[in-house]
Parts: C-alpha cells; sequence; structure tokens
C-alpha cells in the first residue's frame, strides 16, 4: 500500500482524533479519555468520556465490564 504524502501539519483537537479513529473501518473498540486536559504530573481525573465503535450499548458495557474485572484482578 503507498502512502499519501502528507505537506502540511495538521492541527486537531484530541476529541477531533479519537472521534477520526473510532470512525475507521479497522478499529474494533472504546476509547475512554479523561474530560480534563492533563497540564501537570499531579492532574487528576475524575470525570470521562467514551468513544465506541461497536455496534450496540451492550457489547461496550460488556467490553468495558471485562476490563474493569481483569484490572480489579491484576491482569493485564
Amino acid at each position: 500500500m503507498k502512502r499519501k504524502r502528507i505537506d502540511t501539519l495538521g492541527l486537531a483537537t484530541v476529541t477531533e482524533l479519537i472521534e477520526e479513529l473510532v470512525n475507521r473501518t479497522t478499529f474494533v473498540g472504546v476509547v475512554v479519555a479523561s474530560d480534563k486536559e492533563h497540564k501537570r504530573r499531579d492532574t487528576v481525573h475524575d470525570t470521562f468520556n467514551t468513544y465506541a465503535s461497536l455496534s450496540s450499548q451492550d457489547q461496550v458495557v460488556t467490553l468495558l465490564k471485562t476490563v474493569a474485572t481483569n484490572i480489579e484482578e491484576g491482569q493485564p
């Protein structure tokens, strides 16, 4: 596959980049992102947005519950 040459640098927000990712046909999953910018090392993130490419809310909930369980059990 030949890569398209990019002659200019485009700037995008984090939200725009995430939306570009989840709208790609090659991406299947969920992105969880803080709604605050990480400006300092001690920034605490407590509110999040989710972006999903899965076809139903049930699939998203199942995936996130699986991830939460794995984290609680110390699995990668």
